[in-house]
């Protein structure tokens, strides 16, 4: 994990933060994966394409972002692309988890060519996206 510096700046934006950015095309994914974010404690907002995604990183901060691969529109590697061209003027590095059903060596690669962090598969497992939390966020921060 890359870690970075975060400024005084950064850290109020952070604390101000929610901590997950699901984006997904597929809105059963959608709510049941908001299910399971939120049984496990942590805040969750999201979006239905890479371009709503990128819209919503400019105007929000997020511990972590849950991008699906393939979408609509901005597909999940070229909004991974544009939020991480958004970040080079800032000290601060989302984790982006790119999520597919397609497990083939390439697209886990192209996910991380992109900018990805991480990569799950879907539909996301429990135990999984518990564990892939958990690392990245730590334990969540129950009443804010």
């Amino acid at each position: 994990m890359d870690m970075h510096r975060l400024s005084d700046s950064s850290l109020a934006a952070l604390a101000a933060s929610c901590d997950v950015l699901l984006v997904d095309d597929n809105e059963v994914n959608l709510q049941l994966a908001v299910r399971r974010i939120a049984q496990f404690g942590y805040t969750v907002t999201t979006a239905m394409s890479g371009r709503e995604a990128i819209e919503r990183v400019a105007l929000q901060s997020f511990r972590i972002i849950l991008m699906d691969y393939q979408m609509p529109d901005i597909d999940g590697l070229e909004a991974t692309r544009r939020i991480r061209a958004s970040e080079s003027a800032t000290d601060y590095r989302v984790p982006i988890i790119g999520l597919s059903a397609n497990v083939e060596n390439s697209v886990r690669h192209a996910c991380l060519a992109a900018g990805m962090d991480e990569f799950l598969e879907l539909p996301i497992a429990s135990a999984a996206l518990q564990i892939t939390l958990s690392r990245w966020l730590g334990e969540p921060r129950i009443g804010g």
